[in-house]
């Protein structure tokens, strides 16, 4: 098979992993079905709104983060790896209610062929459930 026989952006839509585009200006281009998924927000509420307007720097605790990844490539340039995040997630059944939920993520800028970062890709894991399992075991040994 050849490479311009794949269909890329179908390959994005169906990866298990959750990923979305943003603009320079940090607004949504487009999310795949496990973004989707995952936050519990429908594509329509994303495509062009800035990713702040749609999810508040952790809604629990403003305070936190200061800097974003998302934040710190578009400044930088360059790819940012976060092993552990924090960023809770508000319980569609429960509106004002926020689930706490941890993420691995990276953000990798996009350059355009002037050097400025055009596009921002974000693909994140969601561990919560790790994180659960080692309170868990603390839990055991105290």
């Amino acid at each position: 098979m050849l490479a311009q026989e794949i269909d890329f952006h179908e390959i994005f839509k169906i990866s298990p992993t959750v990923m979305a585009l943003f603009t320079a200006d940090l607004e949504f281009i487009d999310a795949n079905d496990e973004f989707v998924a995952a936050t519990g927000r429908p594509l329509e509420e994303l495509l062009g709104h800035n990713v702040f307007d749609v999810f508040p720097k952790m809604p629990s605790d403003p305070a936190n983060p200061k800097w974003t990844a998302l934040e710190a490539a578009m400044t930088s340039g360059k790819r940012e790896a976060y092993a552990l995040t924090r960023y809770d997630l508000e319980d569609p059944i429960h509106p004002g209610v926020f689930l706490e939920r941890y993420w691995s993520s990276v953000v990798t800028p996009i350059h355009g062929s002037d050097g400025e970062v055009e596009v921002l890709e974000l693909s994140a894991r969601e561990v919560t459930s790790i994180i659960a399992h080692y309170r868990e075991i603390d839990a055991e040994h105290v």
